[in-house]
């Protein structure tokens, strides 16, 4: 799941359609961050139920559609609301900007910028997966 969410975080970054829409860093990191939070409980899910036969390949990030099970999973397999999901997602990304605060004032924090959305796709993963009791 590493490997694949560094993918995941890297199209999204790359997506021109994302940046185009963006009218500020802060409002552009908040969306990939929770585009990348909530992906990753698609994802957990999906590994959780087919295990070494998901192929993250063939799940098409941009589609609308992947994220429709985003509620049911965060209702069901969380037990929280949605809002409280996007409470947490609140809470996610305002530790991420405080944390990430020291390194807006390097000449390239790409780098710090890129491992710190993949932390955002990792605890995702993790919070869906212990939901399963792993």
């Amino acid at each position: 799941m590493y490997e694949k969410g560094n993918e995941v975080v890297l199209l999204f970054l790359q997506n021109e359609s994302l940046q185009r829409q963006a009218n500020s860093p802060v409002n552009y990191y908040y969306r990939i961050c929770g585009l990348v939070f909530q992906i990753s409980t698609v994802f957990a899910e999906r590994w959780q139920y087919e295990s070494f036969n998901f192929n993250i390949n063939n799940v098409d990030i941009f589609d609308p559609d992947v994220m429709n099970p985003v509620k049911r999973i965060v209702e069901n397999e969380w037990e929280i609301s949605i809002n409280e999901f996007n409470n947490i997602l609140n809470e996610v990304y305002q530790a991420w900007l405080n944390i990430h605060e020291p390194y807006w004032n390097l000449s390239d924090s790409r780098n710090y910028t890129f491992n710190a959305i993949l932390a955002v796709f990792q605890l995702g993963i993790s919070i869906t997966l212990n939901s399963y009791g792993l």
